[in-house]
């Protein structure tokens, strides 16, 4: 090996002299001892531009670490605008009953570290400073999603810290827009997130927090806003009402999902999300008037139902709730709390049980109470000088046929092409129409799996959510392996939030688990797979809903004269079938028609909540049916 010369020690300088100039030089651009030029910190937030990144200066290093301790008679808020005041004295004179104030470390009340009140009942109330060790511990929990780690208020409803990335750099920030830092996404250094006042802060590691600190001074830290968001989020949810309308037959309407044949699970409104005050099921319990007022989102057993109108007779928990909820926290996970974005969630169902698609397209009862939900909140929402869109049209249905793949297909598209023209007629909106499907599985019609991903393909507005075979149970008390249990129903309609979300927000069509491309060459069969995760797994248990796992992990090959010998994960993105003899053309292949066993691990960092547990949000194959034609 070569010894180190002075030129060696030279060009580290320069090197060394490069990167401080790529950090702090205010040119756009510095050029490295070789003679490239490349882009500086100061050029990134030029491009990204003004509107989205700011420089925060002034006192800042880190200095001493909070001591240990818990306030006593501790009242919680969500974070706010920052309002400091001199002195206790001052805030109790100034604030009004709730308002909050922060008091700084060192004035005149002789504070140790900076603590924020609240003034109740006349009197301050020191709140849970979420930078502060074991109160920190206390407001927030945490969960993993996004580029590193999320951190949420305990309360579901406000997003205090959280940690994102793009393609330059890691930000951690609050809702408020008073909580900041950052750090390169390749950089081994933890995440540090300052106060905006330069009060306080606390650093945030690979593993979650890992310290507290107060009495920042002199560090210049830039930042990029989560207000990033704001735009993405005004331009997907364009209204101040957005309405969702599950439609198709039974699984659409909740028929069964009972928990103990009984109940339905969620009964509470976690955010702000609405029903008309008949319930999701408005117009089938002959209300006088089912759409007269908006209520807050919960589900029910309501007993009375007109079965001939609902086609169903056991009503419980519909995906409304699920699909609400998890748009909602999607987007809190992003950084975007409720009192952040202008706009309400509305449910409700238009479906009928047992219900073949000839008996849900245009001019059926059906099709006629969904137009009649979109006129009713369109002129609520009118009377309460608000805006109104129907968002979308989650679409449950195919079991009951048509059973050829095309018809099937044809008669779909005529249904969204037929709701999305009658929509804007009444709404006069220019988005068009959302229609997220589950994937019918089963014997029951698995040409309607093959003519729903066909209608994926062909509309930019259409995308298969989840294949419904993971979903179904065969668990008491039905037993029927096709309808859903209170917590599955939920789940679907969590799947459905998240593909909404996923494609209004993140402005990307939503694809889910999919086979890419299927090649065969003698005995071998490979599957590329679109991978929403990181990697596809072949999952080795039963499903929670009590479907078996199933042999080949649900692959059927139907050609006389060969059989699959085994399946198995050759990569991270890649399936391969081993087979007892040459795979001739013309032999078929089929996934999903008995169910299946290969799913993503998207659940690792996406989760709904159901009765408090967090249930892993796993992407499972979508169905397929192709024939080998070369």
């Amino acid at each position: 090996m070569a010894g180190l010369t002075f030129q060696t020690f030279d060009d580290g300088a320069k090197d060394l002299k490069h990167i401080e100039d790529l950090a702090t030089s205010p040119s756009p651009t510095a050029t490295d001892r070789k003679g490239q030029t490349k882009k500086t910190w100061a050029g990134i937030e030029q491009d990204l531009g003004a509107d989205y990144a700011q420089t925060v200066t002034g006192a800042n290093r880190l200095a001493s670490e909070v001591a240990a301790g818990q306030a006593t008679d501790a009242a919680t808020v969500s974070l706010s605008t920052v309002n400091i005041k001199a002195s206790k004295a001052q805030a109790l004179a100034d604030l009004p009953d709730e308002g909050v104030a922060t008091i700084l470390a060192a004035g005149v009340d002789g504070l140790t570290r900076t603590t924020t009140y609240v003034k109740r009942g006349g009197q301050l109330v020191p709140v849970l400073d979420p930078l502060s060790g074991s109160e920190f511990d206390g407001l927030i929990g945490q969960r993993p999603g996004g580029g590193i780690t999320n951190f949420v208020a305990q309360d579901g409803t406000t997003s205090v810290a959280g940690v994102t990335k793009d393609s330059f750099q890691a930000a951690a920030f609050d809702v408020g827009g008073k909580l900041y830092g950052t750090r390169l996404l390749h950089s081994s250094e933890p995440l540090i997130v300052t106060g905006a006042d330069g009060s306080s802060a606390v650093r945030f590691g690979r593993r979650g927090v890992e310290a507290t600190y107060a009495a920042l001074s002199e560090v210049e830290t830039k930042v990029l806003r989560a207000r990033r968001f704001a735009p993405r989020v005004a331009q997907a949810f364009p209204a101040e009402i957005c309405h969702i309308i599950m439609y198709g037959q039974s699984l659409s309407m909740g028929e069964r999902s009972l928990v103990g044949a009984s109940a339905a699970i969620s009964t509470t409104q976690p955010f702000d999300s609405l029903m008309f005050s008949s319930g999701t099921r408005p117009d089938v319990y002959g209300d006088a008037s089912p759409y007269a007022s908006l209520v807050p989102l919960v589900e029910s057993v309501r007993v009375g139902i007109d079965v001939a109108a609902a086609g169903i007779s056991n009503p419980g928990e519909t995906p409304l709730s699920g699909c609400c909820d998890q748009i909602k926290r999607e987007l809190l996970a992003d950084g975007v709390a409720p009192g952040d974005y202008p706009f309400q969630l509305l449910g409700s169902c238009a479906g009928r049980g047992g219900t073949p698609l000839t008996g849900l397209v245009k001019g059926t009862a059906p099709y006629a109470r969904l137009i009649a939900q979109v006129t009713a909140a369109r002129n609520l929402a009118t009377t309460q000088g608000k805006t109104y869109v129907l968002l979308a049209v989650p679409f449950l249905q195919g079991e009951n046929g048509p059973f050829d793949r095309t018809e099937y297909k044809n008669m779909l598209l005529q249904l969204f092409a037929d709701i999305d023209a009658d929509v804007k007629a009444i709404t006069g909106q220019v988005q068009e129409v959302l229609f997220p499907m589950y994937q019918t599985a089963g014997v029951y019609n698995f040409g309607a799996a093959g003519a729903q991903a066909d209608v994926a393909e062909e509309l930019p507005n259409a995308f298969v959510a989840t294949p419904v075979y993971p979903l179904q149970t065969v668990l008491a008390p039905w037993n029927d392996g096709v309808h859903l249990s209170a917590e599955s129903s939920r789940l679907m309609g969590a799947h459905i939030g998240r593909a909404i979300k996923a494609h209004a927000i993140d402005s990307r069509v939503y694809t889910g688990l999919r086979a890419s491309a299927i090649r065969r060459a003698g005995r071998i069969i490979t599957i590329d797979l679109d991978v929403p995760g990181s990697k596809a797994v072949i999952e080795t248990c039963d499903t929670a809903t009590g479907n078996p796992r199933r042999g080949f992990a649900g692959f059927e090959l139907a050609v006389d004269g060969t059989l699959i010998e085994s399946v198995y994960m050759a990569s991270a993105k890649r399936i391969v079938i081993r087979c007892t003899a040459d795979v001739p053309v013309g032999a078929r292949l089929l996934y999903g028609r008995l169910g299946g066993n290969v799913r993503d691990d998207s659940g690792d960092v996406e989760t709904v909540l159901i009765d408090g547990i967090a249930v892993p949000l796993d992407n499972y194959l979508q169905c397929f049916d192709i024939t080998f034609t070369t």
